[in-house]
């Protein structure tokens, strides 16, 4: 589950043993003042610059007063986050309710820092970026959220290290490079993002910090990096019954949903689609936003006519979620006529690169939210293999197990709601899903291959050399397809 909308760091070491210049610290801070409604500020030690970009998001935040400096540890923070085990770490620091009542989130990673150093990420929940200067070990550490909700981009340069929530905030400092990489641009054409390395971006000399990670940067010039964590199994879940998993599915989900709405000063907003995710956050957030006296902010695009006209129409699962969740302020935004390049320039900035084709939604979706006072949007991501992990090979397992009487039940409904025709359904969801795996993956391998047949046939006289060198990459790397992991979980799941 993505949250939008949260403050900004940013900050400077020099390896050579001058001073950071306070109008680089400046520059960086307005260049990110978006996420900086409720002030900017930046203090300058010598070879280390720190700043921050403070949007009020929770209660506590009204308390921020970041950077924090602890003198006599000699240490300074910034961080954008939101701390989620806050009693959990007072009980280890022996404070007592009152006193964390009004205590922000960055205080409780400072003590946290002060209490285990490098370790301290291992010991938060919750998402966050930060940044510590260790005045007696002579380094900067920058920690990202294990699963990194919160970014994080730095770039090391022969006389200084540099780093921003994002990367125009880097831009910023003038020895930063602004040259975009051909390779990335490539594999951005022939949508092969996902074999960037990690950490990698569109641009030369700048990385992102990946999830679970720490970033050290020495006074000397030395830049390490270690991953503090890595997603695994807890045995305590292994070999359980499915009625386990669905209700620790259930638990985990509604308390993730609650950490994000129960410490507010304003409404949260959803973007929202009526699928499988973004209704369980809408019914979840229901008796968090009831107590407060406040309504979810639902925002949901209707597209055009046309869309409307063929088949696109979300309006009847919106009417579905008015009748069984009244704590929902339901908005259906809709545009006629809209030129898709209107705004392109600004769109590129704030994404800082390309921007996907449904971007311009987003950004109107986003101005909705704002208007409605939301400091917070949440949006769903993967319900078709979690919430749903049967998807559309539901109706496959029934006729799989012999259960026809519930299959004819359920196809009538599923007709009328996805509105595709029976011939459709028949080959996508039901003759698909029963086909041998064995068949399958041969399939893929044909299709595949063909694929890159057609490419290099076709695509030879593709001009630019950094073009040129990724198809002919892709060409000899030319393999066995590789399944989404969505269609696998809903294959397997018609056993």
């Amino acid at each position: 589950m993505a949250v939008r909308f949260m403050s900004a760091i940013f900050g400077i070491l020099r390896f050579d043993g001058g001073e950071v210049s306070a109008r680089e610290l400046e520059r960086m801070g307005n260049t990110l003042a978006h996420r900086g409604p409720d002030g900017r500020k930046f203090v300058v030690d010598g070879a280390i610059g720190l700043g921050h970009c403070l949007m009020r998001v929770n209660n506590e935040d009204v308390f921020e007063a970041q950077p924090l400096r602890d003198r006599e540890a000699e240490l300074t923070l910034v961080a954008d986050c939101r701390i989620d085990n806050r009693e959990e770490l007072a009980g280890i620091f022996g404070l007592s309710a009152e006193q964390i009542r009004d205590m922000p989130d960055s205080a409780f990673i400072l003590r946290a820092y002060k209490t285990w150093g490098e370790d301290a990420a291992e010991h938060l929940l919750g998402d966050f970026a930060f940044a510590v200067w260790d005045g007696r070990a002579k380094k900067l550490v920058l920690g990202r959220d294990h699963m990194g909700q919160r970014n994080l981009f730095y770039h090391q340069g022969g006389s200084f290290f540099a780093f921003a929530s994002e990367i125009k905030g880097l831009w910023a400092v003038a020895d930063v490079p602004r040259k975009l990489l051909d390779e990335e641009i490539a594999r951005f054409f022939f949508k092969t993002i996902g074999q960037r390395p990690e950490g990698g971006t569109l641009y030369a000399g700048i990385l992102g910090i990946p999830g679970g990670t720490l970033v050290a940067a020495r006074q000397d010039g030395i830049v390490t990096s270690r991953r503090y964590w890595e997603p695994q199994a807890d045995p305590v879940h292994e070999n359980r019954g499915e009625d386990y998993y669905v209700e620790k599915y259930r638990s985990i989900l509604k308390e993730a949903v609650a950490c994000r709405l129960r410490r507010l000063t304003g409404p949260a907003a959803l973007m929202m689609s009526a699928g499988f995710d973004t209704s369980a956050i809408a019914g979840l957030a229901g008796p968090v936003v009831a107590a407060q006296g406040r309504k979810l902010v639902s925002l949901s695009w209707i597209g055009s006519q046309a869309n409307l006209a063929a088949g696109g129409d979300l309006r009847p699962w919106l009417d579905a979620c008015r009748r069984v969740m009244p704590h929902l302020d339901i908005r259906e935004i809709s545009r006629e006529g809209e030129n898709p390049l209107a705004g392109i320039e600004r769109k590129f900035l704030s994404n800082d690169g390309p921007v996907h084709s449904y971007s311009g939604t987003s950004f109107l979706l986003y101005a909705e939210a704002a208007a409605a006072g939301a400091r917070l949007i949440m949006d769903g991501f993967g319900g078709d293999y979690t919430l749903n992990p049967r998807g559309s090979g539901a109706l496959a397992r029934h006729l799989r197990r012999g259960h026809l009487r519930r299959f004819f039940a359920e196809l009538r409904p599923h007709l009328r709601a996805t509105g595709q025709s029976p011939w459709h359904i028949l080959k996508r969801e039901i003759v698909l899903m029963l086909l041998p795996q064995s068949l399958l993956r041969w399939q893929r391998q044909v299709r595949r291959k063909g694929a890159y047949a057609l490419m290099q046939a076709t695509q030879g006289n593709i001009a630019g050399p950094y073009l040129q060198t990724l198809r002919k990459r892709m060409i000899a790397e030319a393999g066995p397809g590789i399944e989404s992991i969505p269609a696998t979980a809903m294959r397997a799941r018609t056993r």
